[in-house]
Parts: structure tokens; C-alpha cells; sequence
């Protein structure tokens, strides 16, 4: 396909309508080169599904890498996967082909992906042997997938009762911003806790670590352990606290139609 616009333009039409959602990483380094890949797909004439059939790859064998103990090659491998899941929404906003079939893949491949990473991590470390850094990285694996699932499961239940009623819910008036109390602070700091074990915060945090262990010159496998050791743990804290917190508030019993 012939493109006419070049890279500044691409920006502005393919990057701009993103800015408010992407992440910080995405926004100042996966978009900074996504662009050139998105570029040529385009002239390839690649669809989004094809990309992130290639990001789909990317992902499993950054597992693999990881798995066999090449720290390395599973890091960058994984910053690959999303810079790729850029390169696919960009190809869909050029070529007018975004839908909910491909919002669906694109989202199911993170489902696959994200635990995936931590299985691949707990085997090389483990050596394929049951141990505790395999125990580990179940937990993890376990842990990334709740993060989502616990949402989507909340997602379902609204979605339910929106089926059941014929009708979408009705929108609650804003309450008025109430003045900082004492628990902000600690509301400020699950929020940070949160933020540092989910994607994309883990694939940069993951990426940091192997760059400061390689400066400082402590070995790759105990910079993963440390990682591993930090994730499993903060994964289960921030889950279980939030499914509490949804039971508590009894959020979803003040859904209105």
C-alpha cells in the first residue's frame, strides 16, 4: 500500500488519538519506534490481525528464553510484544479496520501472555524442577491473571443485570471532591503498589532491572529471583485487597436502572 504521509503526520494521525490512555512507557518509548514498524506493515500491507499474530510469537518466545535461562533475549523479546501491541492499533487506525473482534484477540493475547512470562521466568530459575522459585511463579502467574479477571467478572455481572433489565444502567450524579483525609496517603500507595505490578509497569521495571544489574554488576539469576521474589508477593497483597474491597463496598448492589 502507498502511503503518502510520512513519519511527523503518521504521528499526529495515529499516535495523538492515543495520548490520553497510553502509559508513560508506551507513550515515550514504544510509540517513539512503533511508527517505523507501523510504516512498513502498512506498505507490506499486513492487516492488525497479522501483527499481533507476530506480537502473539514475540510473547511465547520471550517465555521460552526465559524458561532456558537467556535472561536477556526473554527481556528484550518481551518489550518486542509491546512494542508490537502498538504497531497493530496503529495499522487498524490507518487502515480504518479497528473492531471488537480484533479488541477481543488483541486482548486475549495479554491474558495468554502476561502469566505466561512468569511461568517462563519460575522454570528457568527452577531448572524445570518443582522448587520454591516454581512455586513462585504460579503464584504470579495466578496473581496476573485475578488482576484482570476480577474486573471483567464485575464487567459481567453489570452486564447481566444491564441483559436482565432491558435497560443500561443509570448514571449516578458526580459527588462533590472531598478534601484530602488521612487515608489518601495509603489509598496514594496501594495505587502506586498496584501500578508496579501490572503491565506494561512490569515489562519496564523487568527491563530496569536487568540494565541496573548489569551496571552494578549483580548476577542476571538473582536480580530474576529479587524481581520474582517482589512480584509473587505484591501480585497476591494487591489482589486479595482488591477483591476485598469489592465485597465490601457493595459497589455492584447500588447499580440503578
Amino acid at each position: 500500500m502507498e502511503i503518502k504521509e510520512d513519519i511527523k503526520n503518521l504521528r499526529q494521525m495515529l499516535q495523538e488519538p492515543r495520548k490520553s490512555v497510553d502509559t508513560w512507557y508506551g507513550r515515550h518509548v514504544m510509540r517513539a519506534g512503533s511508527i517505523f514498524l507501523t510504516r512498513i506493515a502498512i506498505k507490506r500491507g499486513l492487516t492488525p490481525n497479522q501483527v499481533t499474530w507476530a506480537s502473539l510469537i514475540a510473547g511465547i518466545l520471550s517465555a521460552c528464553f526465559f524458561s532456558s535461562g537467556a535472561w536477556l533475549l526473554g527481556v528484550l523479546l518481551i518489550n518486542l510484544w509491546y512494542l508490537l501491541d502498538h504497531v497493530d492499533g496503529e495499522v487498524a487506525r490507518y487502515t480504518k479496520t479497528s473492531s471488537p473482534s480484533g479488541f477481543f484477540f488483541d486482548t486475549v493475547i495479554n491474558y495468554i501472555i502476561e502469566p505466561l512470562i512468569f511461568l517462563g521466568i519460575g522454570c528457568g530459575l527452577s531448572g524445570w524442577s518443582a522448587n520454591a522459585w516454581l512455586a513462585l511463579a504460579v503464584l504470579g502467574a495466578f496473581g496476573s491473571l485475578l488482576l484482570g479477571l476480577i474486573p471483567m467478572c464485575e464487567d459481567s455481572v453489570i452486564f447481566t443485570l444491564c441483559r436482565k433489565a432491558g435497560k443500561l444502567p443509570r448514571a449516578e450524579p458526580q459527588a462533590p471532591v472531598k478534601p484530602a483525609n488521612p487515608s489518601s496517603a495509603s489509598r496514594r500507595f496501594f495505587s502506586l503498589w498496584h501500578l508496579s505490578i501490572t503491565f506494561p509497569s512490569v515489562i519496564l521495571s523487568l527491563t530496569v532491572v536487568y540494565c541496573v544489574s548489569f551496571l552494578i554488576g549483580l548476577p542476571r539469576v538473582t536480580a530474576t529471583q529479587l524481581y520474582l521474589t517482589y512480584y509473587a508477593v505484591s501480585v497476591t497483597g494487591v489482589w486479595i485487597a482488591q477483591l476485598f474491597h469489592k465485597i465490601k463496598s457493595r459497589k455492584l448492589d447500588k447499580v440503578t436502572f
